[in-house]
């Protein structure tokens, strides 16, 4: 009896034996399975993207709806800045638009005669409702006080790159689903890591979709205008047209004008500029005229005794000098004299 129940216990323990090893061989299989589910799902969501896109995208060849985006840039001269700069400002608010960039600066005039004059310069980019571009185009080619030197505009169709981006986005959120479901149904620690590392590459791809989509939809809703505005004393279309002799005339009696102008207003800039050295000047030249002018002059008259004894000095010497050509020359004739005799004698 005692070695029937030995035998009969080693078979349980076989049989117990052959059991754990065999749960033990379906845990890896089982998430292997899982992965391989997972891997083949996102390979399927890949290519069902890029088929649906295409399909999607012939679909919507057929269909009026179309995606553009619109710009134009427009360059303007004018004479009177300040006015064609406002105005230019009031159209882009009644338009509801907003201005993106805005730069001003002053820059050379550029020809001959205002090579020396600051002239003022702007340049903008305007984003414009795209409902009311066409309107904010027309009024901008009829600035006040402007005088609209070149204009261009087009537009760019993105309704295919919106349809795949919609596309993309679709099948994220699907496959996002199915993985949700896998997650739900998943027991093991490993199934449960993998797909949720797969969850959230497919959390990062779709906001990486909704970026771009969000983008796009910026571009389309808002129109792209870059407006140059640029100050002239004297507008391109008058340079390049024929004037007569006595319209030549007034042209450069006004640009004299103006350069007059712009010389005097240098030179009172000049002055003010100027004005605290010469405050410094005129503080010396007082301060020398009034206090070390009067200085010497007391100097001098508290102090005569030097100057007298050099007056004497200089007198004495005076009289020797002239004492020595007074005899220099009483010696002279005598000596000629004397020549004379001796040849009388002879």
């Amino acid at each position: 009896m005692k070695k029937y129940y030995k035998l009969l216990a080693l078979i349980l323990a076989m049989a117990l034996g052959l059991i754990a090893c065999d749960s033990g061989n379906k845990g890896p299989s089982n998430s292997q399975n899982v992965s391989e589910r997972v891997l083949t799902d996102t390979k399927d969501m890949d290519n069902q993207q890029m088929k649906m896109a295409d399909e999607n995208y012939q679909e919507e060849s057929n269909v009026d709806q179309s995606y553009l985006i619109q710009n134009a840039d427009m360059y303007f001269e004018t004479l009177k800045y300040d006015d064609s700069k406002k105005a230019l400002f009031e159209i882009i608010n009644n338009s509801q638009g907003t201005i993106q960039y805005q730069n001003e600066f002053l820059m050379d005039g550029g020809y001959d005669s205002d090579a020396n004059q600051e002239l003022r310069e702007l340049s903008l980019v305007a984003r414009i409702p795209q409902a009311d571009f066409n309107q904010t185009f027309e009024k901008l080619q009829d600035l006040p006080n402007a005088s609209l030197q070149s204009a261009s505009r087009g537009s760019e169709d993105v309704t295919r790159s919106v349809n795949d981006i919609e596309i993309r986005i679709k099948a994220v959120e699907d496959r996002l689903e199915r993985l949700n479901d896998l997650l739900d149904k998943a027991e093991k620690i490993e199934e449960i890591v993998r797909i949720q590392t797969e969850i959230e590459n497919a959390i990062v791809q779709r906001d990486q979709y909704l970026a771009e989509k969000a983008n796009l939809k910026n571009e389309i809703d808002q129109a792209t205008i870059n407006i140059t505005l640029r100050e002239r004393y004297v507008l391109a279309q008058e340079r390049n047209q024929n004037y007569s002799f006595s319209t030549r005339i007034a042209n450069t009696f006004k640009q004299a004008l103006v350069s007059t102008k712009w010389l005097l207003e240098n030179i009172v800039l000049f002055l003010v500029a100027a004005f605290p050295l010469l405050m410094i000047l005129l503080i010396l030249y007082l301060f020398y005229r009034l206090v070390v002018k009067q200085f010497l002059k007391n100097y001098r008259m508290y102090h005569p005794k030097k100057e007298k004894k050099n007056k004497m000095l200089a007198g004495t010497e005076n009289e020797e000098n002239e004492k020595s050509e007074t005899s220099i020359k009483q010696t002279l004739p005598l000596n000629e004299t004397d020549e004379k005799s001796e040849n009388i004698r002879k």
